[in-house]
């Protein structure tokens, strides 16, 4: 009689996606779970706070945080809160990848961060996203500035986000740096943030997609409520609320035609999402604290 083989060691950690503005971290996150998770956009500070996906594979088990862009000089409370919270996480992971557009790699916004790094103790690895953006003659170069410049990194991976290219590499690289464990999520959740908080970020999208010019910063989404139907539909209300009455006007559009236009595009990505018909109703409403509001609970109350 032979023993049963030992059941193989799980792996479980925390990996935080770390990033100036518009480096793609919420793209790259997207990628990995083969969904639209976080909200993307092409104006800088989309995220504003961590956007939580899980990436479950074989034994291992990562937990992949979307972190707010890094800002040299934040202004405004949110913002200051945002980057004060931002250096409180990565103090708690298990790893850190930085992502940096190749397009802007040794810029002075960049090179911060590769200074904030140097200093940590725990694997970091570094990211070059984009690089479908670049000749490849100007890969090998980059490549080699940044393993004179910057020798700490556990590993460089370049890649691109938007076509999915070596998004499988950078699991690789970040699998040995995971400590052994129990997961700490069900094998199939995608996300340990409440789907009405990830559903006010679909809604986001569509804002910041369709309205230019500082509007998408002065505003902020909430869930009101999450109704399940029997046939699997749901009923989803959001708040949008803006701090002067002239965004509100600017959201509604005429006759109300612009906030059709975005709380259709939402349904849309949420119908995708969920797999089964959404009912999306978007109410928007003016509230000069929106801020502080939104610092206390962000993304508004859980299904």
């Amino acid at each position: 009689m032979t023993d049963a083989p030992l059941p193989c060691p799980t792996q479980s950690g925390i990996v935080l996606f770390l990033g100036v503005p518009n480096a793609g971290k919420s793209s790259l996150l997207n990628a990995i779970l083969g969904l639209k998770l976080a909200a993307v956009s092409h104006k800088p500070n989309m995220t504003r706070f961590c956007i939580t996906g899980v990436h479950t594979e074989g034994t291992t088990q990562m937990i992949l945080m979307d972190a707010p862009g890094m800002m040299q000089s934040p202004q405004s409370l949110m913002e200051k809160t945002i980057q004060t919270h931002l250096k409180q996480t990565l103090a708690t992971v298990d790893v850190v990848v930085a992502v940096v557009d190749v397009n802007t790699a040794f810029h002075d916004r960049e090179r911060q961060l590769y200074t904030l790094l140097a200093r940590e103790t725990k694997p970091v690895l570094l990211v070059l996203n984009k690089i479908d953006t670049i000749k490849k003659t100007d890969l090998l170069p980059m490549l080699a500035r940044y393993q004179q410049e910057t020798p700490f990194w556990k590993a460089i991976i370049p890649l691109s986000a938007q076509k999915r290219q070596s998004i499988d590499r950078l699991l690789s690289e970040i699998k040995p740096c995971l400590p052994t464990g129990p997961w700490l999520c069900a094998e199939d959740d995608l996300s340990t943030l409440p789907m009405s908080f990830l559903a006010t970020e679909a809604t986001r999208e569509q804002i910041y997609k369709h309205l230019h010019d500082e509007v998408p910063y002065h505003l902020n989404v909430t869930a009101e409520s999450w109704e399940t139907k029997r046939d699997g539909s749901a009923i989803v209300r959001q708040i949008v609320w803006v701090d002067q009455d002239r965004y509100r006007r600017i959201l509604l559009g005429h006759k109300g035609q612009m906030l059709k236009t975005i709380g259709e595009g939402a349904r849309q990505t949420l119908a995708r999402v969920l797999g089964h018909p959404v009912h999306l109703f978007l109410t928007v409403m003016v509230d000069p604290e929106w801020t502080k509001q939104m610092l206390l609970t962000p993304g508004g109350t859980a299904p």
